[in-house]
């Protein structure tokens, strides 16, 4: 069996438009959601990766299944795509924020849809796939932990021309409820973090990291806002694993009496920890 996953971008970006722009080559950052797709995926499954940025499709290619990622912003690209290899017979997947938020509009153009994630949606769909028993939409729990997730698999990004790979997934989701923000409506204003121990996991198994990293966690006021124990965490992922590592680590945040709060005081968690600081 054979998947084709296809990332798409805007046309005035892809690998073969004839007027892109110059400097678009540091634009180039692949996909998590691919990465982590191929991670969930059988071993024994064929994997082929097509980034639009970096080569364009082959719509002769000989697979058994596509999946797509569609964001809003491409996704009438994503169902002429996903029209294109229906036609010759082949089953489409589609999935991201636009089929989740878009579902019967989406199934017009897919066999079967993953709504939210696809941490545990994504294996079962192959399952089904295989036995002949694909179904319409597969609906991940919001709720659901992050506690079980495979580092992504950034080796099928290799040899591929992307400016950078060295991305982990340390939390996903956002609190807040913004109107006019689709992460409000995708994540349904959940926030969830995954255990520290699984993020320096992933750290020191992609072999592409850098020997000197930086971490950097824009707005940590909302981490701790949504779990008190964040800065708990913080000091233990410190202590036990980056301490001696190569690992440079910066916390910002717009709120500065929680900064201080968090970090300064001398009952802070996160005291004496610290190299600097900018105010």
């Amino acid at each position: 069996m054979k998947i084709l996953l296809v990332s798409l971008v805007k046309e005035f970006i892809r690998a073969n438009h004839p007027k892109k722009p110059k400097g678009t080559i540091f634009f180039r950052f692949p996909s998590l959601a691919l990465a982590s797709i191929v991670s969930l995926t059988p071993a024994e499954v064929e994997i082929e990766v097509v980034d639009e940025q970096i080569s364009p499709i082959d719509f002769n290619a000989r697979v058994d299944l596509v999946a797509i990622t569609v964001p809003t912003a491409v996704a009438n690209r994503a169902y002429k795509i996903a029209d294109t290899f229906r036609k010759r017979g082949i089953s489409v997947v589609l999935g991201g924020i636009h089929p989740t938020l878009n579902q019967e509009e989406a199934l017009q153009h897919a066999d079967a849809i993953i709504v939210g994630y696809a941490d545990t949606t994504w294996p079962q769909l192959v399952s089904d796939f295989r036995n002949k028993n694909l179904k319409q939409r597969y609906i991940e729990n919001p709720h659901c932990a992050l506690d079980n997730l495979p580092t992504p698999r950034w080796d099928i990004f290799r040899n591929m021309g992307y400016i950078n790979t060295n991305f982990v997934e340390a939390t996903r989701g956002c609190p807040h409820k913004c109107s006019f923000c689709s992460t409000t409506a995708f994540y349904q204003s959940i926030h969830r973090t995954r255990p520290i121990e699984h993020v320096v996991r992933d750290i020191k198994k992609v072999t592409s990291f850098p020997k000197k990293f930086i971490f950097i966690v824009d707005e940590y006021p909302y981490l701790v806002d949504v779990d008190k124990a964040t800065s708990s965490i913080f000091q233990k992922g410190w202590d036990e694993y980056l301490k001696k590592s190569n690992c440079f680590v910066i916390l910002s945040g717009s709120s500065i009496a929680m900064m201080e709060q968090e970090t300064l005081v001398y009952k802070a968690p996160l005291y004496g920890r610290r190299n600097g600081q900018i105010l």
